[in-house]
């Protein structure tokens, strides 16, 4: 069997294949598109592509989506969509994972999503593509993450091949979103207030310019005597500025891990310890970079949960961006002050967040708040 898939089915394989839970498989061999075969069986049947190794099952409720090189290429069966590549396409534009199964790189599959996902979940997902950390294949809002991985594209990769794309669907909006991904996130709720800030304000997001992630920070030698650490790496920094954003989670004052050990029997006293290690390191962190010029404040998992909370941050932000290096947010600050933007924002913000309230707004979300944001829009015009 020779199979290419495209869009949701081929992000699920990636994802299986950065976190290494597909036996061999890897992203180092780019190819062409291959035309589909269903060798050794003769037709084109269910039991023809087998997929069960990567948990993708396709039906008529799951279609499973696939490319293919010519009209005449087609897989004609009832549960099988097909996008037809005849031309247009970089060379080397999938990937073979193996077995017979090839998806499309990560380049072209953040243009296949495109008309799929609203723009902050898609410039999420580039986030995602160009960071350190993977979802979960199955459960990408609620699962378990994989961290410290190495990123299977960059910014300006996919940038690029958008630019080298020839009467590709969606190649506009794919390139106008590319402009907002960024490299070198190292987690996904990093990676949601990193989207969040960079955005721009008709597409719910703080516009606050070029950002840059988790770039290490250099002690100079005459304060070295005194700094806790040499380097330290601050998770998100408006460029050109000293002023950023580090996102301090759950795991940073772990109170339920404390309630955990005490419910269990074990020791408390080592978990209230490990949780104090956490902070003092974190403030210390703060020192540090305070003490060579960085203004970094913290943010916490309420700052995205609690509503009207991110909109403080970032007021804070501007403030200092506008004091220390002389930007000029006279329109984000504009709309920081309409009240009216508040609602429609802080629900695309729980849109990207984990939990069931999260799912729910995902699927209501996408038309409701776009219609209270053009009203936003409109109060713009007289801004």
């Amino acid at each position: 069997m020779n199979i290419t898939l495209t869009g949701l089915n081929a992000l699920k394989v990636l994802r299986m294949v950065r976190r290494k839970e597909v036996p061999g498989a890897s992203f180092s061999r780019r190819t062409n598109l291959q035309p589909p075969s269903p060798a050794p069986k003769k037709r084109w049947s269910a039991s023809a592509i087998d997929l069960s190794a990567l948990g993708i099952l396709f039906d008529e409720r799951h279609p499973l989506g696939i490319a293919v090189p010519a009209a005449n290429k087609r897989v004609r069966m009832r549960s099988v969509s097909n996008t037809v590549y005849a031309s247009g396409l970089p060379e080397n534009s999938f990937v073979d994972v193996g077995n017979g199964v090839f998806i499309s790189c990560p380049e072209l599959l953040f243009v296949e999503l495109t008309n799929m996902m609203d723009a902050p979940a898609h410039v999420l997902l580039g986030l995602e593509l160009c960071g350190s950390f993977a979802r979960d294949p199955n459960d990408p809002r609620n699962g378990t993450v994989a961290f410290d991985l190495a990123p299977v594209t960059s910014a300006e990769k996919i940038r690029s091949y958008i630019e080298r794309c020839k009467n590709v669907r969606d190649l506009s909006y794919a390139a106008e979103r590319a402009k907002y991904v960024l490299d070198n996130a190292w987690s996904p709720m990093e990676a949601i207030l990193a989207t969040l800030l960079r955005l721009p304000i008709g597409e719910y997001g703080y516009d606050l310019g070029e950002l840059e992630l988790n770039r290490r920070v250099e002690a100079p030698e005459q304060l070295r005597p005194y700094v806790e650490k040499t380097t330290r790496v601050p998770d998100i920094l408006l460029k050109g500025t000293t002023v950023g954003v580090n996102y301090d989670g759950e795991v940073h004052f772990d109170l339920e891990e404390i309630a955990r050990r005490a419910a269990s029997g074990e020791d408390v006293a080592a978990a209230i310890d490990d949780a104090r290690r956490k902070v003092v390191d974190d403030r210390r962190r703060d020192r540090d970079l305070l003490a060579q010029g960085y203004l970094v404040l913290p943010a916490t998992s309420e700052d995205l949960y609690q509503e009207g909370d991110l909109d403080k941050l970032a007021g804070q932000l501007i403030e200092l961006a506008e004091r220390t290096a002389g930007r000029d947010y006279s329109l984000q600050r504009k709309v920081l002050e309409l009240k009216m933007a508040t609602g429609p924002r802080q629900r695309v913000i729980w849109s990207l967040l984990p939990g069931e309230r999260g799912r729910r707004l995902a699927r209501e979300l996408s038309e409701e708040a776009r219609r209270e944001f053009e009203l936003v829009a409109e109060e713009l015009v007289y801004l």
